[in-house]
């Protein structure tokens, strides 16, 4: 059990400045951070989209949704958000899921991420100190931070 049943928790306001991001790096090698990587890079993606297709095919229902989806976010955000707000039980929060989910809601900023993210981090930090799960709210939180300036900075 990742965190206890029907306890939320709760860091504070999120104060995702530069001082928080140069006090808090990420391990030089972890699974949040390959899937980043790959996230930043889609001809990696491709590659290895290639090579899970060859060994196994999707689910018609799976197909189904994505095929019908209008974009990535409406598929793809309900299900994070859904997920991480569920009641804490050992099926379904393992440390490293969760790390992966936090991942993918960066790309997703809303409302809800920030403070999500920023709770994920300091409770994967204080309860696992020797893993790299604190990893995938913080690349979260850094993807986040980048997607803002980027929104900030004038068009050439």
């Amino acid at each position: 059990m990742l965190l206890p049943r029907k306890i939320k928790i709760d860091y504070r306001p999120p104060l995702p400045d530069q001082a928080f991001f140069s006090k808090n790096g990420l391990h030089e090698l972890s699974a949040p951070r390959l899937v980043y990587s790959c996230l930043l890079n889609p001809g990696i993606e491709r590659i290895a989209d290639t090579a899970a297709r060859q060994i196994s095919r999707r689910g018609a229902e799976e197909l189904r949704r994505i095929e019908t989806a209008k974009d990535t976010e409406t598929l793809i955000v309900p299900m994070i958000l859904q997920e991480l707000n569920q009641p804490q039980t050992g099926k379904n929060r393992k440390a490293y899921a969760i790390s992966l989910l936090c991942v993918l809601l960066g790309f997703y900023d809303n409302e809800e991420s920030e403070k999500l993210l920023w709770d994920y981090y300091h409770y994967m930090k204080l309860k696992y100190p020797n893993d790299t799960y604190s990893d995938g709210p913080l690349l979260g939180l850094i993807e986040i931070r980048e997607r803002r300036r980027e929104k900030t900075m004038p068009s050439l």
